[in-house]
């Protein structure tokens, strides 16, 4: 059986990073997909602080399941 993984958008499969439980969500949505692809909507904007460790999180549990994760600029 030769099943090819898909990628998932974030936005197309209703994941969004708001808050540290949503990581685990997301990791739970992504277990045997290829990866993950964010766009700058899909976060919150605490993302982007370092010191809250929600960007810190999500990349450490996607590196922990060997899970690939991009970014990309949003739809226009």
């Amino acid at each position: 059986m030769n099943e090819e993984r898909k990628i998932l958008i974030a936005s197309d499969s209703d994941i969004a990073i708001r808050f540290i439980r949503d990581t685990s969500d997301a990791v739970g949505v992504c277990l045997g997909s290829a990866g993950l692809i964010l766009t700058e909507t899909d976060l919150a904007r605490e993302f982007f602080d370092l010191r809250t460790g929600l960007a810190g999180e999500l990349f450490q549990k996607f590196t922990n399941y060997k899970l690939r994760v991009a970014n990309r600029s949003p739809r226009p």
